[in-house]
């Protein structure tokens, strides 16, 4: 404004100061037309010319700021019916995100009303139909956002979870590929596709997708939980490929090959994963590689003390059972596991029947922290206890049951999800469904059911 005002200042002053100097210059103009002879000073005639030049222009100026003015204020009004537009849009989109149908619905008329209707009003109707549950109407709307190249995917995706959600799994799976097909960086849409693909067994699919995922995470995602959680879901598709080999039966060479690269994956992934240690062994030593084989076993263990590492590990060692025991041991000394490392010793130590390093391993650990494993342990040894020795020296068998009783349960494969435990490990919760979610830890606020009688417990998780 202060540029502007400045501007005509100047203009003002320059008219004035030539004006000024034309009325100072002496001289006349003669013009003779027609017979007619007009006589006019210079000065005079140069300011009326000017004068007239000035008014044709701004007499233009004025002719075209009204020729222009219908269509400025017919823009104004269609700009102001976009504005008001998208903001019913925005409002509806917000409405069916918290589920709210009836405030979504008025938005969504009000959008398509004032918009004329676009890819984004057809989103909202899609979402206003879904919500109302009208799956024809939402398939509908969704289908029509396949049709627009830059919203095809979102169509495809709304296919896919209306398709899921009405148990039509293999028409969810084909609308998922297209829209990750179209869309591969976009994380929700892979651990989707993921999650389906996991479900039939799609294993390779499976493992792009969720690579996918990780690969183009969204911010605030990368904690280092969700981190682990995807690892470990990586980890256990790599195995589930691996056994899906396996079990045909018959394996030819680059089968073998296949299968030994998944295994090793998978412990890339989640070096913990137990099943996958024990099988990927199993080839090392039919290999002849006893070392590579102790090594993930190894680091197996320090990640998750299974018994039946503990078990395996012991038997690829060789030599006597007192010393692998003890180098189990310093083992585990350096995981961060104690508990279940030296219950897992316990039992190995138990079925070896050496009595004592049985009890002391279990006496290690506080009669408030013993689970039910090393109770039972100890109730066991004091039922192995010399003949000729002191009842006050050996744990009495009664009273070991009953504390096994009231102890936390011991280790077992537990759910991150729904906190279910069971005894057998499972690419799926055996309770919730829930992918790669069972954990070898201590389930928390459990408790064993208490023994009919005081016959011997059988131990949790004892190898046979």
């Amino acid at each position: 404004m202060l540029k502007r005002l400045v501007t005509i200042a100047v203009l003002i002053l320059l008219a004035g100061y030539a004006a000024s100097f034309l009325a100072s210059q002496d001289g006349k103009t003669v013009i003779q037309w027609l017979g007619y002879r007009v006589e006019v000073q210079t000065s005079l005639l140069v300011t009326v010319m000017a004068a007239i030049i000035f008014l044709v222009v701004m007499m233009d100026r004025l002719l075209s700021f009204l020729a222009g003015l219908p269509g400025r204020l017919s823009g104004r009004i269609r700009n102001r019916r976009q504005e008001e537009g998208q903001q019913a849009l925005a409002l509806g989109l917000v409405a069916a995100a918290v589920g709210d149908q009836h405030e979504a619905a008025k938005n969504a008329r009000r959008a398509r009303r004032l918009t004329g209707g676009n890819t984004l009003t057809g989103l909202l109707d899609a979402q206003v139909a879904t919500l109302r549950g009208d799956t024809e109407a939402a398939s509908r709307f969704f289908g029509q956002l396949t049709d627009n190249r830059a919203t095809a995917w979102l169509g495809h995706a709304g296919t896919m979870r209306l398709r899921a959600e009405a148990g039509d799994d293999e028409a969810a799976l084909e609308a998922g590929r297209a829209a990750f097909a179209t869309r591969r960086n976009e994380p929700g849409l892979a651990r989707a596709l993921f999650a389906l693909e996991a479900r039939h067994g799609n294993w390779r699919e499976a493992i792009t997708a969720l690579e996918e995922a990780k690969r183009h995470r969204q911010s605030g995602a990368n904690s280092k939980e969700a981190m682990r959680e995807t690892d470990i879901a990586l980890a256990v598709l790599h195995y589930q490929l691996a056994r899906s080999l396996m079990e045909r039966g018959e394996t030819t060479g680059k089968d073998e090959g296949i299968i030994l690269s998944s295994l090793e994956n998978a412990l890339k992934h989640h070096p913990g994963l137990t099943p996958a240690a024990l099988e990927a062994a199993d080839i090392h030593m039919q290999r002849g590689k006893k070392r590579k084989a102790v090594s993930l076993l190894e680091k197996a263990f320090l990640d998750t003390p299974h018994p039946d590492l503990a078990a395996r590990l012991m038997d690829c060692w060789g030599g006597e059972d007192a010393a692998s025991l003890a180098r189990l041991m310093r083992l585990s000394d350096r995981g961060g596991n104690r508990l279940e490392a030296i219950s897992a010793c316990a039992t190995i130590a138990l079925k070896l029947m050496l009595w004592g390093e049985a009890r002391r391993l279990a006496e290690l650990v506080s009669t408030a922290e013993r689970d039910a494993v090393l109770w039972s342990v100890l109730a066991e040894v004091g039922r192995n206890a010399p003949e000729d020795a002191a009842a006050d020296d050996w744990p009495d068998p009664r009273y070991c049951l009953e504390e096994a009783a009231r102890a936390p349960r011991s280790a077992a494969w537990t759910c991150r999800q729904c906190g279910a435990t069971t005894a057998e490990w499972g690419p799926h919760c055996p309770s919730c469904e829930a992918f790669a979610a069972l954990d070898w830890r201590m389930a928390k606020n459990t408790l064993p059911v208490a023994p009919a009688d005081d016959t011997a417990t059988p131990l949790p998780n004892q190898p046979d």
